[in-house]
């Protein structure tokens, strides 16, 4: 016999894998690709581009020594 507290946990594990394969299926995948916010930017900020050619550098120096 499923108490009622286990056939809450047994819709709510049925949603949670039905909210898993509808998330997975192409349509969704290229409508979440289409928005900004999952869209990844192609430049890096001047700030970031000279702390990674500075570490670049001593991983360099690193290696010659």
């Amino acid at each position: 016999m499923m108490t009622q507290a286990n056939t809450k946990k047994g819709v709510e594990v049925a949603g949670a894998a039905n909210l898993r394969r509808q998330i997975r299926t192409e349509t969704n995948s290229r409508f979440l690709h289409n928005l900004p916010a999952f869209k990844t930017e192609r430049t890096l900020p001047d700030d970031l581009e000279v702390l990674l050619d500075r570490l670049d550098q001593a991983d360099r120096m690193r290696r010659l020594s």
